[in-house]
């Protein structure tokens, strides 16, 4: 007869199995649904959009930061203030769709950011990106130029 440990193990395993199938249905989801009606207040100070059918909306902090792009709990989403240079606007949008998406995710639905979250939102990006008529290997290559020069490689 097995022990009670074993069968709480052998429990805690399938859960876990479960629970980790559910997630990745779930991210599914998330990748078929569009980001709808996106708006950036006058001096892109403010982003707006629609996913999985709620509405978040985030302030925007433009300023010298060691990341491109990231997000905080209080504090909204930061963008390096090089991404707003002549010729950048389209990325500057679509990078600001990347940081609210990824925010909401962890937020509202408690996603991990780096597996799940940043997965969901680099597909968002993309998709906005070139509904504006923007280039995606362009915009991968000049943030990633921006990244690495801000992270000193």
């Amino acid at each position: 007869m097995a022990s009670s440990g074993n069968k709480r193990k052998r429990y805690a395993a399938v859960r876990k199995r479960r629970e980790e199938a559910l997630r990745a249905a779930f991210v599914k989801v998330l990748m078929r649904s569009p980001v709808k009606d996106v708006r950036f207040s006058e001096g892109n100070r403010r982003i707006s959009l629609s996913f999985a059918g709620e509405r978040a909306a985030y302030a925007i902090r433009v300023q010298r930061e060691v990341y491109v792009g990231h997000w905080g709990r209080k504090s909204g989403i930061h963008i390096d203030r090089a991404m707003l240079s002549k010729g950048r606007s389209k990325s500057f949008k679509a990078l600001a769709v990347h940081e609210a998406v990824e925010k909401f995710l962890v937020e509202r639905y408690g996603l991990r950011e780096d597996e799940e979250a940043h997965v969901v939102a680099t597909a968002k990006e993309r998709q906005y990106l070139e509904r504006a008529g923007g280039d995606w290997n362009a915009h991968q290559a000049s943030v990633y130029r921006l990244w690495a020069k801000l992270d000193g490689h």
